[in-house]
């Protein structure tokens, strides 16, 4: 195709004109906001939801003539928010854990742990948590005291179910929150189990005093794991063990390295007060310090394992507790606590231990009443030196946009004191069930560094910290990634002042960003037809030229402002 040069002033409004009706079908196409209220950021339980959830045009649309954010509902999902914002650009939240899950009626609704008891069932597993991040079951107890088996919890995990049985009789157990605490399975000895806001369970053995009877009962502890469509694989490592698909090897769940640990610990919530070790009372033992986990100046040590039936479907997790020597060390403070735990296959987050360089504590370890703690930097009590990692889906989606703004928010709820102390946050390789301080991911960019301390006590309350990981998320728009691992260490790891723990759950990437239009298409021209690379074009005379393209954006026909043509 051939063309003068130069548009005369009829040919150039000729060409605006078809410009603009070109935007304006694609906005009359548009489709309008089924509900016109309005939403604020990070509240999404506060609004009725509407009849058909806001697509992003729907929640553009809104955004721009209200002058307000407004929630892409379509966009919503268990780990992430999106939001329209007035200035027609988008942001997405991104958590590690889930933050929200689908009821009966598959609506969102906030993630609750909270045990209740139900209907009673054949399998008697019929304590269960209000809603969980994924379907978990507890046991009633009350089993006969002559049985030798019991179904003590049970998770569905991608279409999985997945079951933990007790060698013996279960009473039945005292709630507490998202805890149910079994006494007595042993002499001396209570069972609680935890349902986790990341998912999965906690499965924690109290051993309540040194007497020989409860020491020889504990010395070795199984539990049975069983299961119809997934095996078990011991982790020779770690001392975990893997869930499996045994179809296409995906790992759908894990154990990570139990641990044993002691009371002797300083409570972070009361720093100058003494642990609380009465058992004399089911309430008393709910009130333990050693509940938390490991704590400062806590003996600890993590279980040797062995898995009798790996790679089978029907497995025996065997726990060495004795060999850890706290259940007969004279300088261990007792209670004692023995941990397995199920996690399900969430992203998440690990803690890297350098004490124990073989440990796994894939999302987490240690008990932690239900809730996820990451832990940072160095403490000379225990003495323990920690890294951590968080690891969220991103969305493929982003190829191309251009970021304003991104912040990595992490909530610190607990430090050794309020001495300030520089914290870096780095983008690294990704995390695994297999990640140990040996087996750490590669560290490949710092982003930045701040010098905070939050909760430790009035004159230094929890609190949020915000480091900027533009340079992060930029790598992962460019090279395509699904999923973005961000590591936090102390910049000085010999100072104990470097201690900080982090609520996993309260953690958010926050990323505002616009995309770019799409490559025009349908370009055309009149006289003179579909317009084409190459060839020899036509000839035309003294006439006005109407230039057209069809011109989409994937952040909506309002970031349109026009084409600019070339021939």
């Amino acid at each position: 195709m051939t063309a003068p040069r130069l548009l005369s002033r009829f040919a150039r409004t000729r060409t605006r004109l078809a410009l603009s009706l070109g935007l304006l079908l694609a906005l009359v196409a548009a489709p309008l906001p089924w509900w016109l209220g309005t939403d604020e950021p990070h509240n999404l339980a506060a609004p009725a939801a509407p009849a058909v959830p806001r697509d992003e045009a729907a929640a553009r649309a809104e955004a721009i003539r209200t002058g307000r954010e407004v929630l892409v509902e379509t966009a919503t999902s268990e780990t992430s928010l999106t939001w329209a914002l007035p200035d027609g650009k988008l942001r997405t939240t991104i958590h590690a854990i889930p933050q929200r899950t689908k009821n009966a009626a598959g609506q969102w609704v906030p993630i609750d742990i909270t045990l209740t008891r139900g209907e009673k069932t054949p399998s008697g597993l019929d304590i269960r948590p209000t809603n969980p991040p994924s379907p978990v079951r507890f046991s009633r107890g009350g089993t006969a005291d002559d049985a030798t088996e019991t179904l003590v919890a049970e998770v569905d995990v991608e279409g999985h179910t997945i079951t933990y049985t007790w060698p013996g009789p279960l009473p039945e157990p005292v709630l507490d929150g998202a805890r149910a605490l079994y006494p007595e399975v042993l002499p001396g000895v209570d069972l609680l189990v935890v349902a986790r806001d990341a998912g999965g369970f906690g499965q924690l053995l109290i051993v309540k005093n040194r007497s020989a009877a409860t020491i020889e009962a504990v010395r070795r502890v199984s539990y049975g794991l069983r299961s119809k469509t997934a095996v078990f694989r011991h982790d020779p490592d770690t001392g975990g063990v893997r869930v499996v698909d045994p179809i296409d090897g995906h790992e759908i769940a894990s154990i990570p390295t139990p641990f044993a640990w002691d009371s002797a610990g300083r409570d972070p919530e009361t720093p100058d007060a003494a642990p609380r070790t009465s058992v004399a009372t089911p309430t008393d033992v709910l009130r333990l310090s050693g509940l938390n986990g490991v704590e400062p100046g806590a003996r600890h040590a993590p279980m040797p394992t062995r898995l009798d039936g790996d790679g089978t479907g029907d497995a025996r997790l065997h726990l060495d507790a004795a060999a850890t020597g706290l259940l007969t060390e004279a300088d261990v403070r007792f209670p004692v606590f023995l941990d397995p735990t199920l996690y399900g296959d969430t992203l998440a987050w690990a803690t890297v231990y350098k004490q124990h360089p073989n440990t796994n504590t894939y999302n987490g370890t240690n008990f932690n009443n239900g809730t996820t703690v990451a832990r940072v930097g160095y403490e000379k009590d225990t003495p323990l030196l920690t890294r951590s990692f968080w690891r969220m889906r991103f969305s493929t989606g982003l190829s191309g946009a251009t970021v304003s703004e991104v912040t990595f928010k992490v909530l610190n709820n607990h430090s050794y004191s309020c001495a300030a102390r520089p914290i870096t946050v780095a983008l690294t390789g990704a995390i695994s069930s297999g990640t140990t301080w040996k087996k750490q991911p590669t560290w490949i960019t710092d982003q930045e560094t701040k010098s905070f301390a939050h909760g430790y006590n009035n004159n230094c309350k929890d609190d949020y910290v915000s480091f900027d990981v533009k340079n992060a998320v930029e790598s992962a728009i460019t090279n395509g990634w699904s999923n973005i691992t961000l590591g936090m260490y102390a910049e000085d790891e010999s100072d104990t002042q470097t201690w900080r723990k982090f609520e996993v759950a309260k953690s958010e990437l926050r990323v505002t960003y616009n995309r770019p239009p799409k490559e025009p298409t349908d370009g055309t021209t009149s006289p003179g037809g579909a317009c084409a690379i190459g060839g020899n074009g036509i000839t035309i005379a003294k006439t006005n030229i109407t230039l057209s393209a069809r011109a989409t954006d994937p952040d909506g026909s309002g970031d349109l402002k026009g084409l600019r043509f070339r021939f």
